[in-house]
């Protein structure tokens, strides 16, 4: 008898986030930093080894830098900041270089590997494809980070059959675009071709991070 996979929580994230618009890995990525970053801003201004790891990296990359700024936490990015501010000071004084790697990336890129993982782990779960079927489809990044740890031949034979007939469909969703931007066909009504550009634009790039 075939023993059944065991599923965990990033199984049925990874059914969920399949279920809306984009490639779910970019999704899930944009998550987990979103909860990393307020986690910083909630606990991590108390915590010791966090904050050696920001003085070390001279704090967040430029895009978790304005995405911790964004969440609006005033005071604590005030704190942390401030310790930067005063170590960037410092450090120009004394000449020492900046060696550490943005902490947020360092998790973000964590929990990428497991959802790729995870992913090529449930591609033979019927629930699973039936899910991806519907969906968007992986962006080219992210297709070829599975593509790269598939297991076999077969399942990634699958995932590119699959990912060509999405990238047909959003080809004929751009063109029907396209055509009804033409002053001619200006009184047709938008169908599901209305958000295909921006859909293009995250299929070939990846989603915003």
């Amino acid at each position: 008898m075939k023993r059944k996979m065991k599923k965990h929580n990033v199984y049925f994230d990874l059914l969920e986030a399949m279920g809306a618009s984009g490639c779910p890995i970019c999704s899930l990525t944009r998550r987990a930093s979103a909860r990393y970053l307020a986690a910083i801003l909630n606990e991590g201004v108390n915590d010791p080894p966090l904050r050696r790891k920001l003085s070390d990296s001279l704090g967040f990359c430029n895009a978790h830098a304005w995405e911790l700024r964004d969440i609006g936490d005033s005071l604590a990015t005030a704190i942390i900041y401030k310790d930067l501010v005063d170590l960037l000071a410092d450090r120009l004084e004394s000449g020492l270089e900046v060696s550490g790697k943005c902490p947020a990336c360092v998790s973000t890129e964590t929990a990428e590997k497991e959802y790729l993982a995870s992913f090529n782990k449930f591609i033979k779960e019927k629930e699973f494809m039936d899910r991806y079927d519907t969906s968007c489809g992986l962006c080219h990044q992210h297709l070829a980070a599975v593509l790269k740890i598939v297991k076999d031949e077969r399942s990634a034979g699958i995932i590119k059959e699959k990912e060509t007939g999405k990238l047909k469909e959003l080809s004929g969703q751009l063109a029907e675009y396209i055509r009804k931007k033409d002053y001619r066909n200006a009184h047709e009504s938008p169908g599901e071709e209305r958000d295909s550009w921006i859909r293009a634009v995250e299929k070939v790039s990846g989603g915003r991070r």
